[in-house]
């Protein structure tokens, strides 16, 4: 309930303050020279920037209603309900202290511009330095200093714990990987050598090569995936080099293959 309360009072005394300073900006352009026409010109090309402006400073003041607890030890007096009304407020504020300083025997103008003056002064002064020097003077308390190098210290603590699991997930991966590895080339020795003896087939024997290489690579996709089929791919191209040194290799497997679960051959990439 209270922090809706505070919400609103703050959405009130943001519009009023934007309205303020148009305000004052509309008289300084009038004062200077200017026509009305001209003001509403380049009041109206503003308008959607300060919507913009508005619109980001209220929602990172709404989402910041709840300060965690480790905040509100940090900073006391800032984060307490009291200096967040007065926070909040401070247009309202100054729109009083303009109202209780006006002379009703001047212009309605005039008074407008008073109060508008007011509730400018007020603003800047409490959330550009009041505030700022209350949050500086907190954070040099011991007790504030204390409590930032405990959620310091902790952060570090969790981002290392984070980083020792992510080791140690990255490592049980790499051994598990490693592990297949071992044991689909334990299982994939004559399937390599027979892949590798199809790569020397002659032309009149190819279509069949084919046929016999789709064979052997569904038994590795079955095996183990794109990985294993990956691995007695090159297991058959390694063993085809020291059968064969002398001769140009031709890699038929990466066509053959074309199809099997996610293997593309480069032209159909």
């Amino acid at each position: 309930m209270k922090t809706n309360l505070l919400q609103r009072i703050h959405l009130i005394g943001t519009l009023w303050f934007i309205l303020c300073v148009g305000f004052i900006l509309a008289i300084a352009l009038r004062e200077a020279g200017f026509n009305w026409w001209i003001i509403f010109s380049l009041s109206g090309h503003s308008l959607v920037i300060c919507f913009v402006l508005i619109s980001l400073y209220l929602f990172a003041m709404f989402r910041g209603g709840t300060h965690a607890p480790t905040a509100q030890q940090e900073h006391p007096l800032t984060t307490s309900e009291a200096y967040m009304f007065f926070y909040a407020g401070a247009p309202l504020l100054g729109a009083v202290a303009g109202l209780l300083a006006l002379n009703f025997e001047r212009s309605w103008l005039f008074s407008c511009n008073i109060v508008s003056l007011a509730t400018f002064g007020a603003t800047l002064t409490v959330w550009l330095v009041v505030d700022p020097i209350l949050g500086i003077f907190e954070s040099m308390t011991p007790t504030s200093r204390r409590l930032r190098e405990k959620r310091q210290q902790e952060s570090r603590q969790e981002k290392l714990a984070r980083q020792i699991n992510r080791d140690a997930i990255l490592a049980e991966v790499s051994e598990r990987e490693e592990y297949n590895r071992q044991k689909w080339s334990r299982e994939l020795q004559a399937s390599a050598d027979e892949l590798a003896e199809l790569l020397n087939v002659d032309a009149t024997r190819y279509q069949w090569a084919g046929v016999r290489a789709v064979e052997l690579g569904l038994l590795a996709y079955r095996l183990g995936g794109i990985r294993c089929m990956r691995l007695l791919h090159e297991m058959a191209l390694k063993r085809y080099q020291k059968n064969y040194p002398q001769q140009r290799l031709a890699d038929y497997i990466i066509y053959w293959w074309d199809g099997i679960g996610t293997w593309h051959s480069p032209a159909t990439e």
